[in-house]
Order: structure tokens, then sequence, then C-alpha cells
């Protein structure tokens, strides 16, 4: 049970770090972790990079009217992540990234569609 604990501790203290570390403006990090908590994506994706990356290509998938479902999804979220010394680039290439497994995602039947 400690271990558990400690590996959800490391992993939240390892995401802090990484936000503070990169381009990601500041105003964004509590969005990306609570949607961490709350679809508790924290717990599956404890790098990071896959964490964020899981964010962002949720929130992409969202503005076309998609959630993920991240089980089926057979995707590495890390490819998502945006990094860079710029915010902008970091975006384009996070999409870049996204639209590149946007075909296995169709395939493998991880997009649901939003009702409305």
């Amino acid at each position: 049970m400690s271990t558990e604990i400690d590996i959800r501790e490391t992993a939240e203290r390892t995401l802090e770090e990484y936000l503070a570390s990169s381009c990601i403006p500041k105003e964004l990090w509590t969005n990306i972790t609570k949607w961490l908590g709350d679809t508790q994506l924290a717990d599956m994706y404890l790098a990071p990079e896959d964490a964020i990356g899981a964010w962002w290509g949720a929130q992409e998938a969202e503005k076309m009217g998609y959630l993920i479902n991240f089980g089926k999804s057979c995707c590495i979220p890390s490819h998502w992540c945006p990094t860079g010394d710029d915010w902008k680039m970091a975006q384009a290439n996070a999409k870049l990234g996204f639209v590149g497994d946007w075909q296995t995602l169709i395939d493998n039947d991880a997009l649901i569609k939003i009702e409305n």
C-alpha cells in the first residue's frame, strides 16, 4: 500500500517539476492536474510526458467532438505532449503528433462521439 502511495507522490512531484521546466503556460498547470485527477489518468500515465500528452490529446479530440478511450487507443500519449522552448511551436508539434495518430485512434475504435 505504501509503495502505491509513494509511486503516486513521486509521479505528482515529477509532473510538477516537468511543468515548471516546460514552456507550458503556468495558467494551464491547474487545468492539467485537475483533468488528470478527474479522469484518473494520473494513475495510468505516471510519466509527465504521457500524462500531459493525454491531456493535450483529449483537448484536441474534444474540439472535434470526440472523447478518447485511452484503454483502446494503442497510442503513446507522449507523442502528443507539447515540448520545446516556444509555446506556439510546442503546440504545433503536439498537434502534428496527434494528427499522426488519428488513424490509429479510428482503427482501434478509441474515439467516442460526444452527444449534444
